[in-house]
């Protein structure tokens, strides 16, 4: 099916559109989802339990792995269409030998074999017919095999781009470069190549691009400037001297390589950070920080929590209870909330508690960054 992406680096979003339906999103999402397929799992519960000899096995195979990740599928039409061909082979078998037997009866009949024309047209039709036949039976022998090495490289092709990623971005530089990490991603892709004394082709089949200018305008202002463009072309012309231009670098993917190869080729080429969550094991993109250890995904751990806030609160609760001063922080803090909460209507008690809160916060924060020792706290602690 057509795929159509289109990226605004100025804004760092993606348009995805698969057919009539469009998805905008934040640059690298679609990309980074596939990347994040367990491969291993699929095969392991799909793609091994299948037989192949079985069409409506792969069939399930196929609508199981499509509902997972759609664009593992971009212009598998031809899979498709066998697929739905062959579920009912009998059939279409029955189809062809009926037809046949009743074209040949037909040939023999007076008034065809009299007429060369008519004659000429059956003739061509049988001789159609039996080609048609022939293809179809040789297409249901090959099938199966056909079928397993499509459903096997569209996976091997994800794990290999896993590869790449975790090669040219995740932090493995002792494995592959012997220490030279501050290599960019892109020269950590070509030093491999050249290494491994490989020619340097794989981005052969990066879809050609199409580059869209248009003013950079929120919703409210587009209708606005269309209707000014009507009622007051002066003051629409105005409009846009105060407005930016944005530009879109549209591509058409023609199928899960090229797709695969412009995101990766773009992420090297345009500074796209990529890590792998520390607590979910999926890639994401550090689009704030360099360091980020978490992503922003909801966290297995904790339905209500991403990954990023459920990772800072078991860090905190092992600080807390490993941390001698955080601990006597902490103390200190709940026997003072205590106290507030008996004497509700102490107002000198609760906002005294309010001021130190603020201060004791700050404090705090400079201690966990590293900006005062812990002696320095613990006396604050005391002394307040």
């Amino acid at each position: 099916m057509k795929t159509l992406i289109s990226f605004d680096f100025n804004n760092m979003k993606e348009t995805i559109k698969i057919g009539k339906k469009s998805t905008t999103q934040d640059l690298g999402s679609s990309f980074l989802k596939v990347l994040s397929l367990d491969v291993d799992k699929l095969e392991q519960k799909y793609l091994h339990k299948t037989d192949f000899t079985n069409i409506a096995e792969i069939e399930h195979l196929y609508k199981a792995l499509s509902s997972i990740e759609p664009l593992l599928f971009i212009d598998e039409s031809d899979l498709v269409k066998h697929l739905e061909m062959f579920l009912d082979a009998e059939h279409f078998k029955y189809e062809y030998e009926f037809t046949l037997e009743q074209l040949s009866q037909l040939l023999n009949t007076v008034e065809i074999s009299n007429n060369t024309v008519l004659k000429n047209y059956v003739m061509q039709l049988i001789t159609k017919l039996k080609r048609d036949q022939k293809r179809y039976t040789t297409i249901g022998k090959r099938l199966p095999k056909y079928a397993k090495n499509t459903f096997t490289i569209i996976l091997n092709r994800v794990k290999l781009y896993q590869l790449l990623v975790d090669m040219c971005f995740i932090d493995k530089s002792h494995e592959y470069f012997e220490g030279y990490s501050n290599l960019s991603p892109l020269k950590k892709c070509l030093f491999c190549f050249i290494s491994q004394k490989r020619d340097i082709n794989l981005f052969k089949k990066l879809p050609a691009c199409i580059i869209n200018y248009d003013f950079d305008l929120s919703p409210e202002e587009e209708k606005q400037f269309k209707k000014l463009t009507k009622t007051d072309p002066n003051s629409a012309i105005k409009m846009l001297f105060n407005t930016d231009i944005s530009s879109y670098n549209e591509y058409e993917c023609k199928n899960l390589e090229e797709y695969l190869q412009l995101y990766f080729h773009t992420c090297l080429t345009h500074g796209i950070n990529i890590k792998k969550c520390a607590n979910c094991n999926k890639y994401f993109i550090a689009y704030q920080r360099s360091d980020e250890k978490y992503c922003n995904r909801i966290s297995p751990d904790d339905p209500n929590k991403t990954c990023k806030q459920f990772a800072n609160a078991e860090n905190w609760k092992n600080n807390l209870n490993s941390d001698y001063a955080l601990k006597t922080y902490r103390r200190i803090y709940m026997a003072k909330q205590m106290q507030t909460r008996r004497n509700p209507d102490n107002v000198d008690a609760i906002n005294s508690f309010a001021n130190w809160k603020k201060q004791a916060q700050i404090i705090r924060n400079n201690y966990i960054h590293g900006n005062i020792d812990q002696e320095e706290f613990l006396n604050w602690l005391n002394n307040n």
